[in-house]
């Protein structure tokens, strides 16, 4: 056998002898080849970011070469022989110049903080390269389906999908009408500039070849025939058989590592679909993947020349709806069929499908000389939790099901056989998603007169026990009746009910949810075949019954719309106000960008974290003996290894770096100690030292930490007005509580750290933070030294959204111990799943809310009482629960208002800032109020909104006066551009015609606060550089995290001295040693601090250039560097002391004309970027005109006398914060906030409330932000800030064990907003004729405020589950639990058989209980909830 392995990575052979067998590709692209384009964010195949391309012979397919997109994470090393790797490395790079799809990316604003960026592109080259039809909408249907496992986190997709749209058709906005391939398409499309990368011909020859490599750790053999297999399956029993590495390689990735693998790529016997035609059976070989089966089910159906309803419940289209939905696109290009029905798993989507086919199973082994085979029915497969019929030395060779034509399901003569099947599955999110529940039916029936009597039925589940289950006596009790029998369904969904069963302890809890979802698959699936039959099916709740042509499933976009945006470019200023692609969008693209995490050590000295696994128990001893002695362990340090001070933390300490011997952990992974190894690996293995006494009185929820009395601090109290006496005064009263669930950042780079101690005390910390100055001041405070012997940097981060603002400071100070304590560098890492339990989440809130109203409608009382789940310590939450109570009035005028907070203390990691910083969720609690106010008083609720809506001079209820307040003209936008009534009437209308699928509007209004609510926090830092080339370079005190930050730095900066935007340089680092006593770059106050700073700095440089330019008139910038550096005139300078008007200077008049120059600039060659708008942006209205500019920069303007004494020039500080003054009513009042951000939405929803799916039909957003400083990067915030949100009120959703473990700690099991998430039809506008005087160059935040917007969809799925709920005569609800998950959505909706028979069931259980008059009921006979409460 041949132990060395062969393959191509970017055109470069690589022979490895015996490789590893424990090591994935990604893993060894990383380490080995030093390429980091490819970013391992998950380690399970569930993130995209890893994505490479294989392109070989294909030996089962008669070695046609083709090209697959896979997870590299999970693809072993050891399976690449004979292929070529193609990363983003390989595509193109800045010094080889850019691939067009590169190009495109970078044109179209297509990546942020470029985590997700190579695997994305990498996902595109593959989807081109197999594309079949040319530029087309079917191609492009077919291209973006691609995309289902490839996951972003900041831009909302839309900008990724423009680019597909503009490579595949030419243009993004121009889509054709029909799927016809035209000479213009043709003309216009970028596909054919897509070449596939060269397969050398030696590599052919490599599949026909035996492999077998040998490590200490374990031995990977790949045979070529099926008797090899049997034969090592013999001498191996129990070894894995390994093709898609799905299931294993989760294995091997977590430490399990097999001693023997055998790899069944290169055995033909085991792969292929062969179709007996005239015996009408199908036989699938085990090795066969998901795609190949998902292909062959699709040309089955293209054969047939039937429409899609003739074939909609055919096994063919059966099979298709399944393999479309398993996993992702990544990864079913390598898994196998044998593989996902060998592993037992009781969530498998093929073996409900597969059972209820009948399928046989042959199962063939090699006793002796003699191979035996053997055949088991797929419904006697499981014996138990992932054990099946499969012996240890077996090897399962086929499966085989019957497998008529088309024409079964045709309604036939009088008695002959039809038959109907269906698969579904229920998920929190449509791609990439393991299901909640899952089923397939399969019924044959006769015709017998006018009734349809069943002969054969299966019904199987998935996901409802420990094993995939089949309803036999439901099925014996289907078989003989008729299905035109009114009685039939009820018995059936009784019987069903009773058979499929759930203990209320059951795993993966939704207990009721998921009961009532096994009866609804069969009550569609029987409505779907009273529809085809002819058969009358009454319904519930005013409809007579079931129309034949009505839709049973959310409905299809019959085709794409373009994304629309709308705004102004400015005309007074020339690279300010410009669409530019972000400065590092080029290296993003090209996979050249460095994070922290790309960075190589420079000694061998590395990492590993210790954690407790208990939420509140007594550490009793921490014993390193036995992790010491393994090979490669260096060192653990713990509490005893702390110089300086043990205790941190944001605002207080009041955390530990580690928890002591002795100690009291106060949450799971509470960090113990860091065992320093030579390998992340060793110290991972090593890592078992503790033990433990638990302890009780642990609190994990809000209503938990009420009852305990567990605050911290006292209220948070705002008032205004008389709320008693308001409340008395009002015609009506409202009363609510609304229960808003956490929210994981899930940014796509985990919390990392580099400590590398120096001489004496001196310390540098590379790190991922938002603040670089807090990790500083802990770091020193927990080594014992000063301030100045640290110096933190950070480069760029792969995304934060508030996760590294504080969280990782704790990462930086474990980091320091242990890099002190061994005296050399150490790199500290935590996987997925230890990022998303340490790092603290969004808070959890309980609000209740209580509203006075007028009979008209006015609002005229509220009361709020807000309860935040902080976590285990305060960090930053103070912050949070204050911004929470300042906006609870959302942007509605109430004269008489009090909302009071409290901190409520809980055993979890400690929760954090996260986008919106808590304005969201009091925002969500008012507009929740709003709702339940427009459903009592009986008025539409955009009228309603229109009416409460803040005008400009009133108060808030932290008495600040509203200067400005748009929000009547912004709503009346709104109301107009949507044609919102037209929609509304055309809804109802909808909802009227149709049982199941409902629609529903909603719209909302957003007011964000700008600026620290902690006044002090409201300075920024920058050094300006002037170089005697007449370039510019600017270090700030902000980082960046794909917000473009240093991109609009650098337009300021171009601005003031009248260069080009290639003339200046943003010093890409943030550093200590550059700007100290930085600000956290968080509460969207990025641009505004430093930008301003950068402002008063370059302006500062250019009043000490006056005098020279007076002298010598007419010269360059570069010339007038010269002649200052030689008179000695410092040509650097930090930001200045309070500006002499909050706005930015205008641009003033050139002391003498010069020729003109183009406007806006060209950007730097290095970034093939143009300067215009980018394509995939509709031209704005007015675009700017070149007018003429100076080449030289122009005398700055005399400053006004300041209005308050100056403050050193280090730094810019935010004026009249604080500043008291009084309304024109009389009233006192107080600047909280700088300026504020202001916004409206609208969203309409298609829900399906049978199950709870919903869609995003169309979003229209107006933002309010100021005078752009780059329309392109505020678009892409805010399309990004709409799909986050989108996320936190549907379906992100943190679930916790009782143990206080976080369930949800990976991609498998929380789901953020995938590519079929975004809207069809998204619209976004920047509200036109705005200006900010208190910002940079009048600009406004851009990063947080959206977010909220995403909260209309709250308001139009509650419109759509009220429509159900009011024809089904159930009273109509207010929204009081976020996410609204599926599960939520469907059991707010009621009303129907399934719920009534589960209702009915449970009703019977208690009634039993009490009537044996037990006691508190066991756990698992406990009476579920109608749904579960957001894990608050």
């Amino acid at each position: 056998m041949e132990d060395t392995l062969v393959f191509y990575l970017n055109k470069q052979r690589i022979a490895i002898q015996n490789p590893r067998t424990d090591v994935n590709l990604a893993t060894w692209i990383r380490q080995e080849a030093h390429l980091t384009g490819l970013k391992i964010a998950c380690a399970e195949g569930g993130c995209g970011a890893c994505t490479v391309m294989l392109s070989y012979h294909d030996p089962m397919h008669n070695s046609k070469i083709v090209h697959k997109a896979v997870a590299a994470c999970l693809i072993p090393l050891c399976s690449v022989d004979g292929m070529v790797v193609t990363t983003i490395e390989g595509l193109g790079s800045q010094r080889a110049g850019l691939h067009v799809l590169q190009e495109t990316f970078v044109k179209n604003h297509a990546t942020q903080c470029g985590m997700c960026t190579p695997g994305m592109i990498i996902e595109l080259y593959a989807a081109c390269l197999n594309n079949q039809f040319g530029p087309c909408l079917k191609a492009l249907s077919e291209i973006e389906e691609c995309f289902d496992g490839n996951l972003c986190r900041c831009t909302g997709y839309t900008s990724i999908r423009d680019s597909v749209r503009e490579i595949v058709l030419g243009s993004s906005q121009n889509l054709p009408e029909t799927d016809e391939v035209t000479p213009d398409l043709c003309k216009r499309s970028l596909l054919a500039k897509i070449t596939p990368p060269d397969v050398p011909a030696e590599l052919e020859a490599r599949h026909r070849l035996q492999l077998c490599f040998a490590t200490p750790t374990g031995r990977w053999i790949r045979p070529t025939s099926l008797a090899e297999v049997l034969a090592l399956r013999a001498a191996h029993p129990g070894a894995p058989l390994v093709a898609g590495n799905s299931e294993v390689g989760l294995l091997v990735n977590h430490g399990q590592q097999p001693a023997v693998q055998i790899a069944v790529t290169h055995v033909g016997e085991l792969h292929g679909i062969e179709v007996d035609a005239a015996r009408g059976q199908v036989t699938i070989r085990p090795g066969t993947t998901i795609a190949e089966l998902q292909e062959f089910a699709l040309g089955q159906l293209r054969a047939s020349h039937q429409d899609k309803a003739a074939l909609k419940y055919t096994r063919a289209q059966t099979m298709f709806n399944m393999t479309k939905y398993f996993a992702s696109h990544n990864v079913r290009n390598v898994a196998t069929v044998g593989g996902n029905v060998c592993n037992g798993s009781p969530v498998s989507d093929m073996l409900p499908m597969l059972m209820s086919f009948d399928t046989l199973a042959e199962c063939t082994s090699k006793v002796g000389e003699e191979v035996v085979r053997r055949t088991v029915p797929l419904r006697e497969w499981m014996k138990g939790y992932r054990k099946t019929a499969l012996a240890p030395t077996e090897v399962l060779t086929a499966l085989r099901f019957d497998f008529p034509g088309p024409q079964s399901h045709l309604p036939a003569a009088e008695g002959a056989p039809i038959e109907f099947c269906w698969a579904q599955k229920q998920t929190r999110r449509r791609e990439d998603d393991i299901a909640l529940v899952s089923g397939a039916m399969r019924l044959r029936m006769q015709r017998q007169g006018a009734g349809w009597v069943v002969r054969e039925a299966r019904l199987c589940f998935g996901s409802m026990s420990f094993m995939t289950l089949s309803a036999p006596r439901t099925e014996e009790c289907l078989v003989g009746r008729d299905l035109a029998d009114p009685a039939t369904l009820e018995a059936v969904l009784a019987s069903l009910r009773d058979e499929i069963r759930l203990a209320s302890d059951a795993p993966g809890g939704m207990i009721r949810y998921r009961r009532v979802m096994a009866l609804t698959f069969f009550y569609k699936f029987y409505c779907a075949l009273a529809q085809r039959l002819g058969i009358r099916v009454p319904l519930f709740g005013g409809r007579a019954e079931l129309r034949p042509e009505e839709e049973l499933y959310l409905s299809e976009p019959e085709r794409p719309q373009p994304s629309q945006t709308h705004f102004d470019i400015r005309t007074d200023t020339a690279t300010v106000g410009q669409p530019l692609p972000i400065l590092s969008g080029t290296v993003q693209a090209t996979g050249e960008a460095k994070y922290v995490s790309d960075v190589a050590m420079p000694y061998d000295g590395t990492y590993g974290v210790l954690f407790s696994t208990k939420a509140h128990a007594k550490v009793l001893r921490i014993d390193a003996t036995a992790a010491l002695a393994v090979p490669g362990v260096v060192t653990l340090a713990t509490r005893e290894d702390v110089r300086g001070a043990n205790c941190i933390g944001t605002a207080v300490h009041d955390e530990e770096c580690f928890v002591p011997v002795g100690g009291l952990t106060p949450h799971v992974g509470a960090p113990l100690g860091v065992l320093v190894a030579r390998t992340e690996e060793i110290a991972r293995r090593a890592v078992k030292l503790v033990d433990y006494e638990e302890v009780p009185g642990a609190v994990y929820t809000i209503d938990e930490g009420i009852a305990a009395g567990k605050f911290i601090e006292q209220p948070f109290v705002q008032q205004r007005g008389d709320v008693e006496k308001g409340m008395a005064e009002s015609a009506h009263l409202v009363e609510g509580v609304v229960y808003e669930g956490g929210q994981i950042h899930f940014a796509f780079e985990p919390n990392i750290t580099i400590a590398s101690p120096g001489e004496g005390d001196a310390m540098e910390i590379l790190t991922a933070t938002q603040n670089v100055s807090l990790s500083q001041r802990l770091v020193a405070h927990v080594c014992g030294c000063r301030i100045s012997d640290v110096v933190v940097r950070t480069r760029r981060l792969g995304g934060a959204f508030g996760s590294k603002e504080t969280r990782a400071a704790w990462l930086a100070c474990a980091c320091a111990v242990a890099a002190r304590k061994v005296g050399s560098p150490v790199r500290l890492t935590v996987s997925r799943e230890e990022d998303m339990l340490t790092v603290g989440h969004r808070s959890p809130f309980k609000i209740h809310y209580k509203i006075g109203f007028m009979a008209d409608g006015r609002l005229h009382a509220a009361e709020f009482k807000v309860f935040q789940n902080v976590g285990c310590s305060m960090d930053c939450s103070f912050g949070i629960l204050k911004r929470a109570v300042n906006h609870c009035d959302g942007v509605y005028y109430v004269p008489h208002i009090r909302a009071t907070g409290r901190m409520v203390f809980a055993n979890r990691p400690t929760n954090t800032a996260f986008r919106g910083f808590g304005g969201p969720e009091a925002m969500l609690a008012m507009e929740c109020a709003m709702y339940a106010v427009a459903e009592r008083a009986g008025i539409d609720q955009a009228q309603l909104r229109l009416m409460n809506a803040y005008r400009p001079g009133q108060l808030t209820h932290y008495h600040q006066l509203l200067e400005t307040a748009p929000f009547v003209p912004m709503f009346e936008r709104l109301i107009r551009d949507t044609h919102y009534a037209d929609r509304k009437a055309a809804i109802e209308r909808f909802n009227a015609e149709h049982a199941f699928i409902k629609r529903g509007i909603g719209m909302v209004g957003l007011k964000y606060g700008c600026s620290f609510e902690s006044f002090f926090m409201n300075q920024g830092q920058s050094l300006v550089h002037l170089q005697q080339d007449g370039t510019v370079q600017v270090c700030h005190g902000g980082t960046e995290m794909g917000q473009g930050l240093h991109l609009k730095i650098a337009q300021i900066a171009a601005e003031a001295f009248g260069v080009p935007l290639d003339r200046v340089a943003v010093v890409q680092e943030t550093c200590t040693l550059q700007c100290a006593n930085t600000q956290p770059t968080a509460a969207s106050s990025g641009t505004d601090l430093n930008g301003m700073a950068v402002l008063q700095a370059c302006e500062a440089i250019k009043a000490r250039l006056e005098p020279i330019m007076k002298e010598a008139p007419g010269k360059t910038l570069a010339d007038y560097a010269k002649m200052a550096y030689m008179r000695r005139i410092d040509l650097s300078a930090h930001g200045s002391a309070r500006p002499p008007q909050p706005a930015a200077p205008a641009r003033p008049s050139p002391p003498q004309p010069a020729p003109a120059r183009p406007s806006p600039p060209q950007p730097a060659p290095a970034r093939p970027s143009p300067p215009q708008p980018a394509p995939a942006r509709p031209s704005p209205p007015q675009p700017a005109p070149a007018r003429p500019s100076p080449p030289q920069p122009s005398p700055p303007q005399p400053a006004p006398a300041q209005p308050a004494p100056a403050r050193p020039p280090f730094y810019y500080a935010t004026p009249e914060l604080g500043e008291a003054g009084v309304s024109p009513s009389g009233e006192p009042t107080q600047r909280l906030f700088s300026y504020f951000a202001f916004g409206a939405s609208m969203t309409e929803v298609e829900v399906d409330t049978l199950t709870g799916d919903y869609r995003v039909l169309q979003a229209d957003l107006i933002e309010d932000v100021g005078r752009s400083i780059n329309p392109a990067i505020d678009l892409g915030q805010i399309e990004g800030a709409y799909l986050q949100g989108l996320g936190l009120y549907t379906m992100e959703e943190p679930v916790w064990h009782p143990s206080g473990r976080l369930i949800t700690n990976s991609p498998s099991w929380y789901k953020i907003p995938g590519w079929t998430d975004q809207p069809h039809a998204l619209r976004v506008t920047l509200l036109p004729n705005s200006a900010n005087p208190k910002a940079v160059y009048s600009s406004k935040a851009i990063g947080e405020p959206p977010l909220f917007l995403a909260s209309s969809a709250v308001m139009a799925l509650m419109d759509a589950i009220n429509a159900a709920r009011k024809q089904r005569g159930l009273e109509a609800q207010a929204p009081y639990w976020t996410p609204l998950t599926c599960e939520r959505i469907r059991m707010l909706c009621a009303g129907d058989p399934c719920v009534a028979a589960i209702d009915e069931a449970y009703a019977r259980q208690a009634q039993e209980q009490l009537a044996a008059g037990k006691g508190p009921a066991a756990a698992g006979e406990a009476i579920p909830p109608t749904f579960e409460l957001p894990n608050q």
